[in-house]
């Protein structure tokens, strides 16, 4: 899925003429695709972590450590930032799994989504019309 948010608007563009058009394609396609994941995702794990009882303790690896870091240092904002690279999924996941009873914590993970979309197609848009003249 992270391939899919951070590659599809570069092979987007880069296929087609790279026309304003398919900028704004492109845009629509990633943001509408990755607010749809993340309220799924992120209505889903809140009700399947709502409705869990107890479970054992939990082992940390690398990855898990990493992410309690991102989120003791810099809260809301750090997971958003990293919710392009970590996938829609697994950012939705860990967004309910945290922050599920912070007041539009769902509106700020789709937002983060929609300027990494944003950005991420200007990018490709760029690269496009800088290697093409």
């Amino acid at each position: 899925s992270a391939f899919k948010f951070l590659f599809v608007p570069f092979l987007y563009i880069q296929s087609n003429d790279g026309s304003v058009y398919h900028l704004i394609t492109s845009i629509v396609i990633t943001s509408t695709g990755g607010a749809a994941g993340a309220v799924v995702f992120f209505r889903l794990s809140a009700f399947i972590i709502s409705r869990k009882k107890s479970r054992p303790a939990v082992k940390f690896n690398t990855s898990k450590r990493k992410i309690i870091q991102i989120k003791q240092r810099y809260g809301i904002r750090g997971i958003l930032f990293i919710s392009a690279f970590i996938s829609v999924p697994i950012a939705a996941i860990i967004t309910a799994k945290f922050y599920r009873h912070t007041p539009k914590a769902l509106t700020k993970l789709i937002v983060a989504l929609a300027i990494w979309s944003i950005a991420l197609s200007l990018l490709s848009f760029a690269i496009k019309h800088f290697t093409t003249s």
